[in-house]
């Protein structure tokens, strides 16, 4: 009788199993052929941008108040529009990095990391944001960090060029002797040099202080569709072959950064679906997280996908409108962030990436 009743229960808790991976993939297939992207609005898949730090208004009135005695002795201590003081961030990787389901002609994530790190840094932040939408890892392999690569040569070149002709005017200002014709040979010749020490200089990366990897989504609606759920072990060694490349390009010193992805927030996903997405995606977390740690602290970071209250928090705490209703961070695709989600979601990545940053110049 035990023995019987034992089989019966296997029999319950296998058909139950079963209903439950048929309806799974149901839901899974439904989803995967009825879902209607919204259109990207940022245009373009690369985008690049400078942060100056935000100042406090101080009225002419209060020279004597204590918060402009200090803002002085501040601007003393460090300019933010010191070039040599300005720090670089690259943010890469797949639709997030392109800001899929923002309003904004820039992508909202990368611009208001970049923003929040000028005010929390003292600092120019001058930032890149090179993404592809739908992107797994395979893809920023193939076709993001080509772009990023670039990216970088351009910027790295226009910059050089323009920095080598600001010391020159400044140096050659000061001598009226020479007359007009010779004046503008040497500064034909001088292109010429800069050009050349231009490629010269290209031979060597350009530095970045740390580079987000935006990630994993894409990975993980991959493998379920394909049934490759259990090889996640797949997804740590691309990411790191992914770190080895992107390195290539920003140099090898760049804090890399890899922010969880805070799916849980998404309300596209019935159940039972949404709780093996989930948990996938905590799986995909933990590979992150795992990789960071290879790679040693202040050298990566690995932010924990934030919980709705932590994106509820960093709004208010920046943000004096009104309290923030669940389904009100995510775009009308039911997925990707709108503008309030990325907002408290670059806050909080900004927040953990700035207290490495200062760490590391100690």
């Amino acid at each position: 009788m035990k023995k019987r009743l034992n089989a019966a229960l296997v029999r319950s808790i296998t058909a139950a199993l079963a209903g439950v991976s048929t309806v799974t993939a149901s839901q899974a297939m439904f989803l995967h052929h009825s879902y209607e992207p919204i259109r990207e609005t940022p245009t373009g898949t690369s985008f690049r941008g400078l942060a100056a730090m935000m100042r406090p208004r101080v009225d002419d009135d209060d020279d004597d108040d204590e918060m402009t005695m200090t803002m002085k002795k501040k601007k003393k201590k460090k300019d933010p529009r010191r070039t040599e003081d300005r720090k670089r961030v690259v943010i890469l990787g797949d639709s997030l990095a392109t800001g899929v389901g923002c309003t904004t002609n820039t992508p909202a994530l990368a611009r208001i990391v970049a923003e929040r790190l000028a005010d929390l840094l003292s600092v120019e932040i001058e930032w890149i944001a090179v993404g592809k939408k739908g992107a797994a890892l395979s893809d920023i392999s193939s076709c993001v960090i080509p772009e990023l690569r670039e990216k970088v040569k351009t910027s790295s070149s226009s910059s050089s060029i323009s920095n080598r002709r600001r010391s020159r005017n400044n140096s050659t200002s000061n001598n009226n002797n020479n007359n007009n014709n010779n004046r503008s040979k040497e500064e034909n010749d001088d292109d010429e040099e800069d050009v050349k020490n231009v490629l010269l200089e290209q031979a060597s990366p350009r530095q970045a202080d740390a580079v987000i990897i935006l990630c994993g989504i894409n990975d993980v609606k991959t493998c379920f569709l394909q049934g490759k759920i259990f090889f996640r072990e797949n997804f740590e060694n691309e990411l790191e072959n992914v770190i080895k490349e992107i390195k290539a390009v920003v140099g090898s010193d760049a804090l890399v950064v890899l922010p969880g992805n805070p799916l849980h927030i998404a309300p596209l996903f019935p159940n039972p679906l949404r709780e093996v997405i989930l948990k996938l995606n905590d799986c995909w977390d933990g590979q992150k997280e795992k990789v960071a740690k290879k790679l040693g602290k202040g050298k990566a970071l690995f932010i924990n996908s934030p919980t709705l209250q932590a994106l509820r928090d960093a709004v208010r705490m920046n943000d004096t409108g009104g309290g923030i209703r669940e389904g009100e961070f995510t775009a009308r695709d039911g997925v990707h962030p709108n503008d309030m989600g990325y907002k408290a979601w670059a806050h909080i990545i900004a927040e953990e990436v700035a207290k490495v940053l200062k760490d590391n110049e100690v």
